[in-house]
Order: structure tokens, then C-alpha cells, then sequence
């Protein structure tokens, strides 16, 4: 009887189980493969990037990744000052 009485102070648990519509899944291999065209800047990547230019979308970046990550650390100076540069 003693245990009864006692409240517990346990949060409230919500049930996600009665989801009247279910969520759509969203297709994770188109999204890698996305990806992966924007790092290398493949052909793929850039009929995206025009489709999006002719459509004034800004959601495709204009630089694919490999470029952005050569501009960032280009030149690349060594000790005796060669310069080595990724893009003129």
C-alpha cells in the first residue's frame, strides 16, 4: 500500500505511433550521388547548375567542391618560395 502513494517524477512519454501520415523517405543514394558530383564537378553537377541558372534557382552552388577547397589553400608556398598554384 506504501508504494501506492508514492508519485513518480518520471517525464511524460509521448507516443509517436499514432502518425496519421506517414513520412516520405527521402532517397539517401540520389543524395550521396549528389554529392559526390558537386565535390568532383562532374558533368552531372554542372547540367544541375545550368538547370538552376535558367530557372533563376539559387540552390546549386556555382563552385564545385574541389574548386572551393583549391582556392582556399592555393598558392601553397614552400620554404625556399616555390609558389604553387591550383588555378591561375
Amino acid at each position: 500500500m506504501a508504494a501506492s502513494k508514492i508519485k513518480s517524477h518520471a517525464p511524460r512519454r509521448v507516443s509517436f505511433a499514432k502518425i496519421r501520415e506517414p513520412l516520405e523517405v527521402p532517397n539517401l543514394l540520389s543524395l550521396q550521388l549528389e554529392s559526390i558530383d558537386w565535390l568532383l564537378g562532374n558533368e552531372a553537377w554542372r547540367s544541375r547548375l545550368n538547370d538552376a541558372e535558367k530557372s533563376h534557382r539559387g540552390e546549386v552552388p556555382k563552385q564545385s567542391g574541389l574548386e572551393e577547397i583549391f582556392e582556399e589553400i592555393s598558392p601553397i608556398e614552400d620554404f625556399p618560395r616555390i609558389n604553387v598554384t591550383f588555378f591561375p
